[in-house]
Formats: structure tokens, C-alpha cells, sequence
């Protein structure tokens, strides 16, 4: 701050000394510039204050404003408070220093939240790897412990490896093959809850009349029961230890809940369909675990998920994110339905980069990336959209023909930029396309719809960009 500060009062300084040098040589006739139209102390004014903000935008004009006036008393002596020039300059130069400060000031205001933003979520991102080491830990130190006891357990550990991923669907798909590899399960199921129900979300191996929903409140089979008494059960159970208990047990024969650290239900791992001489203490032992494991990598993914989804910046790219971009859209489409505002969208699609090695593709993108951000408007928003189309714009307070001045603005900035980073020399090319807001899309996925629809007119009509890069 004090190094702002410093440098705000040592360039204002130069630059009233620089302009009176200039004014001495140039401008005799004229002290303080006066009757000069327009006053260059008013490009220094939106120099300072474009560069640092509402404070300096402030001190910049004060300053200029005294050394105007300072000028003009010497000059004119007393007669400085009866000129009307005079204190309309002064007061023009406020204005403009308070104005152009201010605009800046929302800019710098927004930069520094997306920081603090951006080092929260490092920081949240940082805390999960640490859990995730942490789990790796805890989960060497139990195997450890029962080894001794089963044989097995001494490889269940290094196959488990294969549940520990921030993709909720591996987790599921491999905990599966985990109970067919080591419990000889040949029909398994994972539910998750939603509400007072279990939804089926993964299953392997094929069963008559499997449940896609179970009312866990009502229901009177394992699954339900686990769910509901937060305990592994098993067909075993109920065979020697509560005979006089009626239970369904065509639906499971083995079920345990999945469950979070703070006690909150994820869901139940199932198996309908196993030898049965397979159902023992150990084989018991084995499912509790895993359900253990896979309840904490699912939290854990799911946490992951969660603090990805505020990630609203890529750091690769340097540009928003997909998630920020249909988010943004979203409330840009309803502001612009409410009080009928131009808003318009521009799609940007690199063809055939399957030919280009990944490391190309990166820089490629880094290079597109900056051009877009530089070319475009400080309120435009670029974002990264999906794979066969990197690049999204959303331009607001823009109709259709100022997007397509916008595109064809692009179309020039690539087209000048001579940069070749293909081996093979072939050309880059660019395909675009525009959208805008129409009173009759009922939301923001029509309006994308229709954009992404503008490429087949493109392709048709031929109208694309090669660029050499």
C-alpha cells in the first residue's frame, strides 16, 4: 500500500512538472495552459486514475486543480476568482480524476475478490490432498492390523487403491469389481439416497426383477435394513442368530450402509448373488471394510466436486470456466428477458486438433486464449465451453450485428498474428458462431442451441478462418 502510494505521488509529481516544462516551451503565450482546449493536465488525470483508482483519481485532480489554479493566481492575481474558465476547468477536473477512478476502482474491487476466491480454493484444494494423504495412512495402518488375521487382506489393500479417485463414477464401477475379485460376488449393487428412498446408481452381474427404488422407511429386505439400523446385515444373520425374524431375502443377501464421517447417509453396498459357503465372519470382516473405504472416497470425491464446481477460473488458460460460463449465462439471459436488453454469444471451435500433439494443444489454446481477452472488451466474458468447442463468449449489452463486428474484430487479430506452432505448416482453422438473445427462448440452453446450430451454416456457406500458427 505504501508502495502505491509512493508511486502515485512521485508519477503525478513528474507529470505536473513535465507538462509545465512543455507549457514553458510550447505554450509561453498560454501559462497553466490556460484557454488550451482540451487541458492536457486532463491526460494525466485518466492516466492516474485509470492506473489506480478512485484515491489517486482524487489526489491526481486536487493536485491539478491547485497547480491550475496556483498558475492563474500568479498570472492574473485576484481577478482567478472571478473567471468562470477558471473554475470550470477545476471543476472538470475533479470530475473526470472522481469518475474515471471510480470505473477503475470496480475493476480492481472484482480482480482482488477472484484472488481471495482463487486462494481459498487452493487452499480448500491443498486441505483435500492433505485428507488424502491422510486416508492413505490410516488405510496402510489397517491393513497392517489384519493381516495377520486373514490372508487375504495382505493384496485387498493395493486393490483398493483403485477406489481412491475424486470421479464418483470410478469409485463405483471399481468397488464392484473389487467384491467380484475377492468375495467371489456375482450379482452386486450400489445405492445412493435420495430422500426417504435408495436409488440404484451402479450394479454388475444380471438379477430378475432387480429394485430400482427402495423405500428404505417401508421396505423389510437387507438393503433396508441396514440403511435404517446404520449396520451391516447379512443372510447369515438371520439364518442362525434371528430365525423367528421375517425378512425378504430374495432382494440381498448382504448389504452395508455407506456413510460420512459426520454420520450423514450416502447410500448401501449390495450383493445379491454369492456362493454361499462364501458367507463367513471373514467374508463379513472384508465387506465392512470396503464399505468403510468407499464411503470415505466417495465423500472425498464428492468434496472434490464440490469445491471444483467454485473454481470459476482456469488457471492453465487463464479464462473462466464452463461451470461460470453457463452459470453467468443463465442470469445474463433472465436479466436480459426482464428488462429486454441486447445480449448475444459467440462460439469458437478449433478444427482438427486430434492432429496435434498435446503439448501443441495446450499452447494453442494459452495463445487463443490471450487474444480473445485482449481483442475483446473488458465486460465480455471468455470461458472455456467443451471439448469440440474450447471457447465461449458472452457478450453483454451486444445485439446480433455488434457480435458479428466483434467476430469479424477476431478474424483480423488471428489472421495478423503469423505465428506458426504446427510442424507439419497446415493451417489453424477457426470456426465461429454467433447467437443472440431472442424474446422467445424460454432459457439460456435454447439460446446455445441456436448458436451452436449457426456452425453447420457456417460449414455450409463456407465460411471459416484459416490461420497460419
Amino acid at each position: 500500500m505504501k508502495k502505491s502510494s509512493y508511486n502515485i505521488f512521485r508519477e503525478s509529481i513528474f507529470g505536473i512538472i513535465f507538462l509545465n516544462i512543455l507549457n514553458y516551451l510550447f505554450f509561453h503565450s498560454a501559462p497553466g495552459y490556460y484557454g488550451v482546449e482540451p487541458h492536457p493536465y486532463l491526460g494525466l488525470i485518466l492516466l492516474i486514475a485509470t492506473r489506480y483508482g478512485t484515491g489517486a483519481g482524487f489526489f491526481i485532480a486536487s493536485l491539478c486543480s491547485s497547480v491550475f489554479c496556483g498558475i492563474c493566481y500568479l498570472k492574473a492575481g485576484n481577478q482567478v476568482f472571478h473567471d468562470p474558465y477558471i473554475t470550470k476547468t477545476a471543476v472538470v477536473f475533479m470530475v473526470t480524476g472522481w469518475i474515471i477512478g471510480e470505473i477503475r476502482q470496480v475493476y480492481i474491487r472484482k480482480m482482488q475478490k477472484n484472488q481471495k476466491e482463487l486462494k481459498e480454493q487452493k487452499y480448500a484444494v491443498s486441505l483435500l490432498e492433505e485428507e488424502s494423504k491422510l486416508l492413505k495412512k490410516v488405510n496402510r495402518e489397517m491393513e497392517k492390523r489384519i493381516m495377520d488375521e486373514v490372508s487375504t487382506f495382505s493384496s485387498l489393500y493395493e486393490t483398493s487403491q483403485r477406489l481412491q479417485s475424486f470421479n464418483e463414477e470410478d469409485i463405483y464401477s471399481a468397488i464392484l469389481q473389487v467384491l467380484v475379485q475377492y468375495l467371489d460376488a456375482q450379482v452386486s449393487s450400489v445405492y445412493l439416497v435420495k430422500k426417504n428412498k435408495l436409488v440404484l446408481k451402479e450394479s454388475i452381474g444380471e438379477k430378475p426383477n432387480r429394485a430400482e427404488n427402495i423405500d428404505y422407511t417401508k421396505d423389510n429386505g437387507l438393503i433396508a435394513r441396514a440403511v435404517r439400523e446404520r449396520s451391516i446385515f447379512s443372510i447369515r444373520d438371520f439364518l442362525f442368530f434371528n430365525k423367528d425374524e421375517m425378512i425378504d431375502v430374495n432382494q440381498s443377501i448382504m448389504a452395508a450402509p455407506l456413510i460420512k464421517s459426520n454420520g450423514e447417509l450416502l447410500g448401501v453396498l449390495a450383493i445379491e448373488k454369492m456362493p454361499f459357503f462364501k458367507i463367513t465372519a471373514s467374508s463379513l470382516k472384508i465387506f465392512s471394510l470396503l464399505a468403510d473405504w468407499v464411503s470415505s472416497d466417495i465423500e472425498n470425491a464428492l468434496y472434490f466436486q464440490e469445491v471444483k464446481n467454485k473454481n470459476i477460473i482456469d488457471e492453465v488458460l487463464n479464462i473462466y470456466t464452463v461451470n461460470y460460463f453457463h452459470t453467468r449465462l443463465s442470469q445474463e439471459f433472465y436479466r436480459s428477458k426482464r428488462y429486454v436488453l441486447p445480449l448475444s454469444v459467440i462460439l469458437l471451435r478449433v478444427k482438427n486438433i486430434e492432429n496435434i500433439s498435446v503439448n501443441k494443444q495446450l499452447n494453442m489454446f494459452k495463445f487463443i486464449s490471450t487474444s480473445l481477452n485482449t481483442a475483446l472488451r473488458l465486460t465480455d466474458i471468455v470461458t472455456r465451453y467443451k471439448d469440440d468447442i474450447q471457447f465461449g463468449m458472452i457478450l453483454t449489452m451486444t445485439d446480433n450485428d455488434q457480435a458479428k463486428l466483434a467476430v469479424v474484430r477476431l478474424k483480423n487479430v488471428f489472421q495478423s498474428l503469423g505465428i506458426n506452432a504446427i510442424n507439419d505448416g497446415k493451417p489453424l482453422e477457426l470456426e465461429f458462431a454467433v447467437g443472440s438473445f431472442n424474446s422467445e427462448f424460454k432459457d439460456k440452453d435454447q439460446l446455445l442451441i441456436s448458436t451452436e446450430a449457426e456452425f453447420v451454416k457456417c460449414t455450409q456457406e463456407g465460411s471459416k478462418l484459416n490461420v497460419s500458427l
